[in-house]
């Protein structure tokens, strides 16, 4: 079953840390991918944040899930 896990998983996480790295380094190519309206610099440090964040997140909780014996990051 792990190995099953492991390879449903595994194209997933490097989506994961594609969509998360772009909008955290480059917020103004986010805008269009996910038809958003920042307003100022604050609008595009929560980008950054919410968006770059919880995508990393995920990508790290999946890759701890894959890597470990403990699959906590895939339940």
């Amino acid at each position: 079953m792990e190995l099953v896990n492991d390879g449903l998983v595994g194209p997933i996480a490097p989506m994961k840390l594609t969509l998360g790295i772009i909008p955290m380094f480059a917020p103004k190519k986010a805008i269009d991918k996910y038809f958003i309206e920042p307003v100022g610099i604050a609008g595009l440090n929560t980008i950054r944040s919410n968006i770059g964040g919880t995508f990393l997140a995920s990508f790290v909780l999946l890759a701890i899930g894959c890597l470990t014996s403990a699959p906590m990051g895939l339940s």
